[in-house]
């Protein structure tokens, strides 16, 4: 009571003695369904795009430093001095899948289309880029 026989008074700044309410934290995000990532990379894979999870590489003068395998559902550029040369897209189980050519290699007779695609199979025993289309 503060003396003149009325109620309690509370404390000033709220009831909490002049302190901030503490915040709740933050929920965490929640990852994403493997159909959502799936889903996501098929979209990419038909319009040409990078997919979420993505990287870049530079050729060397001898050698193109792109890999056969990587993660799952993900993509990567090969740059030739500056200039997209190739974008690769992984499947689920990290093999390349696809790969989008942004020249006809110096031979416009074989690759008179540009871009274009290639799809990665199995070919006599290897793991190699099929016809393109």
């Amino acid at each position: 009571m503060d003396g003149s026989g009325g109620a309690p008074m509370a404390p000033k700044g709220g009831g909490l003695g002049g302190r901030a309410p503490i915040p709740k934290p933050k929920p965490k995000p929640k990852p994403k369904k493997e159909h959502q990532v799936v889903s996501s990379y098929n979209n990419a894979l038909k319009k040409g795009q990078k997919t979420n999870s993505h990287k870049v590489t530079h050729a060397t003068k001898f050698k193109n430093n792109i890999s056969t395998s990587g993660k799952s559902y993900s993509s990567a550029d090969l740059y030739r001095n500056n200039k997209l040369e190739i974008r690769r897209y992984y499947g689920k189980s990290g093999k390349v899948q696809t790969d989008i050519h942004y020249s006809n290699h110096g031979y416009p007779k074989t690759h008179p289309k540009v871009p274009h695609r290639h799809n990665w199979k199995w070919i006599n025993g290897n793991w190699a880029p099929g016809k393109e289309y």
